[in-house]
């Protein structure tokens, strides 16, 4: 059933297996990283419109049974709008409560984003 799932489809996946037209995503299982929700969903948004044309997904994040599976973990970090690192007394000169914001991010997870180069036809190379 898991198998099934588009989303561990798509973190299961090589570079070949999220290769869009311009852009190859993948991700890769790194202690300490940590991914920005909207950077993976938007990653995520790609693999389903190149691998299934016309198929909608909507991902949530309540969904974390493939992230789980995997070892990533979902968390919702205050972060300071300064210096965007995690709100604390003291991260930098401009730390305030008022100057903080809420963010959805993804520990121990990669995210890998590769310019594909297409390669040049062979009339223009007799040009």
């Amino acid at each position: 059933m898991i198998n099934g799932n588009m989303v561990y489809r798509f973190l299961r996946a090589g570079p070949e297996g999220n290769q869009g037209k311009y852009k190859r995503y993948y991700v890769r299982r790194k202690e300490g990283y940590v991914t920005a929700w909207g950077d993976f969903k938007e990653a995520f948004k790609n693999f389903v419109n190149f691998r299934n044309a016309g198929s909608k997904y909507k991902l949530t994040v309540e969904e974390t049974g493939p992230f789980a599976r995997l070892g990533y973990e979902i968390t919702r970090d205050n972060l300071c709008s300064a210096c965007h690192q995690i709100a604390r007394v003291g991260c930098c000169a401009h730390y305030s409560l008022a100057n903080r914001a809420p963010q959805w991010r993804i520990r121990n997870m990669e995210l890998v984003v590769e310019d594909i180069i297409p390669e040049e036809s062979t009339f223009d190379a007799q040009q």
